[in-house]
């Protein structure tokens, strides 16, 4: 299941606004005095990718936010948030890496442990134009409730918990898909139906319980990920995938 992925280009979604801080993206989240998203170049840096560009509207920031990040074997350049056409609009203009026939796709507000090599194998693999890993994730949902009581029908919901197969953030697209991406889009989501009103070839798999996945939504989740999910991502960073 090998794969060079040091020619596999790495594009890091990372625009604002956000709660926090303030007109920041989520990807300059301080944890552990860092921002989000060096954690996110550790992470590819150690996996063997070597091309990142980062799409944003706030690059002057995130250049000063690297300053403490070193890396001699990253190539990171930036790319402009076009705000009249969104997402989409701004992918277009990814650099076009001779021979290179995909790139991946990371959205900067999320972050997960997951194994780039076997994302990879997976979309050669499927001969694919997208993939899309997901992940069940535990979930509170309403359960409804019918009882009959002497012809009476009474209605009601209770809480539980449920796995609900969730995207990660990472997706994996063959070049060729750029020329499908709606004009304008100001949210990743369309680009799928996009895909698949063209009868694009778009595959998913189910990740491994033990990949850690969280996505930040609010000052919580910050904390939580904290609490919970850093170890975990430390330990890859310094361990690597094949264990």
């Amino acid at each position: 299941m090998q794969d060079n992925l040091s020619h596999v280009r790495v594009v890091l979604l990372s625009m604002g606004p956000a709660p926090f801080p303030p007109g920041q993206p989520l990807s300059l989240a301080l944890i552990n005095g860092r921002p989000l998203f060096t954690y996110h170049l550790q992470m590819l840096e150690r996996q063997g990718f070597r091309k990142i560009t980062i799409l944003s509207d706030v690059s002057d920031k995130l250049k000063s936010a690297l300053v403490s990040f070193n890396s001699s074997r990253l190539t990171i350049d930036y790319l402009p948030y076009l705000k009249t056409g969104g997402v989409c609009a701004s992918i277009k203009n990814v650099p076009h890496d001779s021979g290179q026939d995909k790139f991946v796709l990371i959205r900067g507000d999320m972050i997960s442990t997951m194994n780039m090599t076997e994302l990879v194998f997976q979309h050669n693999k499927n001969y694919s134009v997208v993939t899309v890993p997901y992940k069940n994730i535990l979930t509170w949902t309403k359960k409804i409730i019918t009882s009959d009581v002497f012809s009476v029908c009474l209605n009601g919901f209770e809480l539980e918990k449920v796995d609900v197969p969730t995207d990660v953030g990472v997706y994996l697209l063959s070049a060729s898909v750029l020329d499908y991406l709606p004009v304008e889009s100001e949210i990743l989501d369309e680009m799928f139906p996009a895909f698949l009103k063209n009868n694009l070839c778009l595959n998913s798999y189910m990740l491994s319980s033990d990949v850690v996945y969280f996505k930040l939504y609010d000052l919580y989740d910050l904390q939580r990920f904290m609490q919970t999910g850093m170890q975990q991502v430390e330990h890859k960073i310094r361990n690597g995938w094949d264990e």
